[in-house]
């Protein structure tokens, strides 16, 4: 954040410019952070400009470690929310309540909130809690866990009542991280400590309201959590589930999703027939390494029934189709279309002054330059410097600074140029080039 104030303050440039703005001061002095390599001193200096919310930092105790552990409670970023007239931001004004959990009964009818809430739906706001695994300085994990209202403002697609649009700062709060060496390996149980606090943070929310001021009314609100949703890494640390992405599919395997019998002795995970399907959801055994699962499903309330901790934990659809198995599906379909089609690759750029491979940028999907060696072999990096004409740098071949050659794709190789049969020949195998 630093280095970004210091660039816009750089490039307004002149002193007069600079004096008309109001933030010229607080630009000025995060400039003055980010060049002298104090950029951890942003925070006081946010609280000194009034742009830090006013959120106290409650410590717990974490099983294995030597000092508390800081937290943001859920109860006191409501009362914070209350206090600065915000707290549209967790109850919005345009979704009645009492709607929601009329159409989410149809979906969990035995969810206890229809029992413990059953004539005060209308001040009970649901939530999720997310975690996922970041990186911090240096490229080392850090665990990031927030609290979001399920409802929010909607979505860029018309989707009334998602919680799709918002600055993250403004829809989801946090409530802690930790960095990975804290946890990783035999340390999980820290974590798992640091889950245990989360959860009673939910039930305590859940059971006991929230006085708050909504637009002028003074109101008591309840929240439940109904989910948790994370990659997969997040899901199965967070739950202590036994049968998760990480198994083999084998005769012992305990399989590979918590929500069904896939990848069981029986139960291949490849058949997507309805027959198949319809087998591995009847009656799975609960997927948890312990009786009730992790802190999160053995202390909140769950629904009664067959799966209903299971289904608990929600599996993310980015990291599991946009970023997983649909991205690899897609770098795939264009490495083998680039067989037949290597018109693909023109994507008109302006040239670089500079002919060294370290000096071109990318034009092409990352996800290219993995399709690419998975079916053919060839380590290599896609690179483009005019729209006629396309040099791929591999591994196998040198990487000499190339001359212009206009209309032809080409090769930069040990034997030198390629023209577009060569090149076919030797990367494709001989295939037509159409």
């Amino acid at each position: 954040m630093c280095g970004i104030a210091a660039s816009i303050y750089s490039e307004l440039g002149d002193a007069k410019l600079k004096g008309k703005l109001k933030s010229n001061s607080f630009l000025a002095d995060l400039s003055r952070l980010s060049d002298t390599g104090h950029a951890a001193r942003l925070f006081p200096k946010l609280e000194e400009y009034g742009l830090a919310a006013k959120v106290p930092i409650t410590w717990v105790d974490v099983k294995g470690l030597s000092w508390k552990h800081p937290v943001l409670s859920f109860r006191d970023i409501c009362k914070c929310l209350s206090d600065n007239d915000k707290m549209h931001l967790m109850v919005p004004n345009d979704v009645p309540l009492q709607s929601f959990w009329e159409r989410y009964r149809a979906i969990e009818p035995t969810h206890p909130v229809f029992e413990v809430h059953a004539n005060n739906l209308a001040n009970v706001v649901p939530t999720l809690c997310h975690a996922d695994e970041g990186t911090s300085q240096k490229k080392r994990g850090i665990m990031i866990m927030n609290i979001q209202p399920l409802i929010g403002s909607g979505s860029s697609r018309g989707g009334a009542g998602l919680n799709f649009i918002g600055q993250s700062l403004a829809t989801r709060f946090l409530y802690t991280t930790m960095a990975s060496k804290l946890y990783g390996g035999k340390k999980s149980g820290r974590l798992r400590s640091l889950v245990y606090h989360l959860a009673h943070e939910l039930k305590h929310c859940f059971e006991n309201p929230i006085d708050v001021l909504i637009r002028g009314e003074r109101r008591q609100i309840y929240f439940a959590c109904l989910a948790m949703k994370g990659d997969w890494p997040a899901l199965t640390k967070m739950g202590r589930l036994c049968r998760h992405h990480l198994r083999d599919s084998n005769k012992s395997s305990p399989g590979i999703c918590h929500l069904c019998k896939a990848g069981q002795d029986g139960f291949p995970w490849h058949l997507w027939d309805f027959k198949s399907m319809q087998a591995m959801h009847e009656n799975p055994s609960e997927p948890f390494h312990i009786p009730g699962g992790g802190p999160l499903t053995s202390i909140l309330p769950q629904p009664s029934g067959p799966g209903g901790k299971a289904r608990f934990f929600k599996p993310d659809v980015f990291h599991n189709l946009h970023k997983g198995l649909v991205g690899d599906l897609v770098a795939n379909a264009i490495a083998s279309w680039l067989i037949y089609c290597p018109c693909l690759l023109y994507m008109p750029w302006e040239s670089p002054s500079h002919t060294s491979p370290k000096s071109f940028t990318p034009t092409l999907w990352s996800g290219i330059t993995f399709g690419i060696p998975r079916l053919y072999g060839v380590s290599c990096t896609i690179f483009q410097k005019t729209p006629h004409k396309i040099i791929l740098y591999s591994s196998r071949l040198s990487t000499k600074p190339c001359q212009t050659l206009q209309g032809e794709p080409v090769w930069l190789g040990n034997c030198g140029w390629f023209s577009r049969q060569r090149l076919t020949n030797h990367l494709w195998g001989g295939h037509p080039v159409r």
